[in-house]
């Protein structure tokens, strides 16, 4: 093990350093593992530093270019199936539209049309949970207890709040297998901006998105209304910031140059000027808008 780990240090530290840059510390735990005094765990630092830039780098613009179609369909057809994902530790649904079931959070990306499994998978425990509370809530309803008002009121809570969580869920699962069978067919409407205060009262500008199937008809419905059973599952509301939309306009960079030429507003301006105008206010929205309707 130390020949090969004094190979690897000669044949590629040198070249490695320029483009993924190893701390220091990691740097000395490889040399000390060479001499014998201790072992070769920065070795393994050293690798999780070169995959972390490749992921980042160039893994995007992999992932869409033709080798990479070309390696799917060559591995389709000889049964290799290299999107298995076998490792899950978070099983989170979120029905604000991110994407929580997106990655297990080890780096394994689970597939679009497994998240409505997982999300069964939790309704059928939220389900269980429920049918207890309502038996013990009956049970104690029925029962001789002398203190059962506060139990009473307690279970009613929680039952009430079990059966938000399910309608939440059921919508999520209903919208992920509609979202996976309409997949190309979404668009994205910015509905309009609320400026909400955060911490030190400073103001910060919230935005409405109404995501919908195109050429359906939109009723923009928040999910936080109280009338949350009536809302339609082919178009809904998230809410998103200023840095929310950076963080997809870098993302897709990474796989096409061109969204780089796609200006965004800046929240510090919008702070400042904030949205009293209406010029600013239809700017705002129209560099947004501009931005979603990109293909």
């Amino acid at each position: 093990m130390h020949q090969l780990a004094s190979e690897v240090s000669k044949v590629y530290i040198p070249y490695v350093s320029s483009a993924v840059k190893l701390d220091r510390s990691i740097l000395k735990g490889m040399e000390s593992f060479m001499i014998g005094n201790k072992g070769p765990e920065s070795f393994v630092e050293a690798q999780e530093e070169v995959y972390r830039f490749l992921e980042e780098r160039y893994y995007p613009s992999f992932v869409v270019s033709n080798v990479y179609n070309k390696m799917i369909t060559e591995a389709d057809r000889v049964g290799v199936e290299f999107n298995k994902c076998f490792r899950v530790e978070d099983d989170g649904y979120n029905i604000d539209g991110s994407d929580s079931m997106a990655s297990s959070g080890t780096g394994c990306t689970i597939p679009l049309s497994d998240h409505s499994s997982f999300a069964k998978a939790k309704l059928e425990q939220l389900d269980e949970k429920l049918s207890n509370k309502l038996q013990a809530l009956d049970a104690i309803k029925n029962g001789p207890l002398m203190e059962g008002a506060k139990i009473i009121d307690m279970l009613e809570k929680e039952i009430a709040a079990m059966k938000s969580e399910r309608l939440l869920l059921t919508l999520h699962i209903e919208r992920t297998e509609l979202w996976a069978e309409r997949l190309g067919e979404w668009r994205v409407l910015v509905h309009s901006i609320e400026m909400v205060q955060e911490e030190k009262d400073r103001m910060a500008p919230l935005f409405l998105l109404v995501v919908h199937l195109n050429g359906e008809a939109l009723t923009p419905n928040d999910e936080d209304d109280d009338e949350a059973e009536e809302l339609p599952i082919k178009n809904w509301v998230v809410k998103r910031r200023i840095a929310d939309f950076n963080d997809l306009s870098q993302k897709l960079s990474q796989i096409g140059t061109w969204v780089k030429n796609i200006e965004l507003p800046k929240e510090n301006r919008i702070r400042t000027r904030g949205l009293e105008s209406r010029p600013s206010f239809d700017k705002t929205i129209s560099m947004l808008q501009r931005f979603m309707d990109v293909r």
